[in-house]
């Protein structure tokens, strides 16, 4: 009965925890200059962090063997949104942007660009010369860094619109 309360009251205070996170997200700061993920998924990954340490006290100090896995399934989201938090990171100026994938950083130039393939809801992979940019739907300052992007490549080229590249299936 004691590990029904737990269990209950960690899943009452996770709601209120992550309804909580999304107002915060509602008023998610737009930075000049820098794509970045929403912090919302900063703030929830830290939460499931603090979950899924409380839940590990808990089981050591209690001795309970039917709750062995929530440490782990809390631990495992906490990853997934620390991993989506820290996945793009994306400054820009007039003269070029660097962009940091999974903790590597690459420069690159406007007239490296190559072209932009649109996605879904608003995502689109921006192609250079040696690789390709993915930027989620997401990411808080996406849609203007591709319409800064543009202008840029547009100063650069000489030409007025980016080519939109359509990706084989």
């Amino acid at each position: 009965m004691n590990a029904v309360l737990t269990i209950l009251l960690a899943v009452l205070l996770a709601r209120l925890l992550l309804s909580g996170l999304q107002k915060l997200a509602a008023h998610d700061r737009e930075e000049l200059d820098i794509v970045r993920m929403p912090r919302i998924l900063l703030y929830a990954g830290l939460c499931f962090a603090m979950f899924c340490l409380s839940a590990m006290v808990h089981i050591l100090r209690t001795g309970a063997p039917n709750l062995h896995m929530l440490p782990v399934v809390l631990g495992l989201c906490s990853a997934c949104f620390l991993l989506g938090y820290g996945q793009l990171r994306i400054t820009y100026d007039e003269q070029q942007f660097t962009v940091w994938r999974w903790g590597f950083k690459r420069e690159y130039h406007y007239g490296s660009i190559r072209g932009v393939i649109p996605g879904k809801n608003g995502a689109y992979k921006l192609v250079t010369e040696t690789t390709v940019i993915p930027v989620d739907s997401m990411a808080v300052n996406g849609d203007v860094f591709l319409r800064y992007a543009q202008r840029r490549w547009t100063v650069y080229t000489g030409r007025a619109i980016l080519p939109v590249i359509v990706e084989r299936r």
